[in-house]
């Protein structure tokens, strides 16, 4: 089975991959500001979320849920989607999404078209 990455490895690939974020945000023309520092923060934080969930997820359906103990550790799982899904995506999420297309998307086809 594969290991998991450690903690501190795990924050330092979200590090670089904040500052990429970043970069990126500043070549396309968003200016540096809380916004973009809000866009870069919401993307990592809903793609830990997505890995998160994702953990959850296949460890749930290694479960057989028609058993007392799968299905206890099926709750378990399913808890743990809910709960991720229900405070870390709905945060991060509607705050993205009114930034991206205003902020982003709009400004990169307006560059396109000069």
């Amino acid at each position: 089975m594969l290991r998991r990455p450690s903690r501190a490895a795990t924050t330092r690939r979200l590090g670089r991959l904040s500052y990429r974020i970043s970069r990126w945000l500043h070549r396309a023309g968003v200016a540096a500001g809380p916004v973009s520092a809000h866009i870069a923060n919401d993307l990592i934080e809903i793609l830990v979320s997505a890995d998160r969930i994702k953990g959850d997820l296949e460890s749930l359906l290694r479960q057989d849920p028609a058993t007392k103990r799968g299905a206890r550790a099926s709750a378990r799982r399913a808890m743990g989607i809910g709960v991720v899904a229900s405070t870390e995506l709905l945060s991060h999420t509607p705050r993205l999404t009114r930034h991206w297309e205003g902020r982003v998307v709009d400004l990169l086809y307006d560059r396109a078209e000069r």
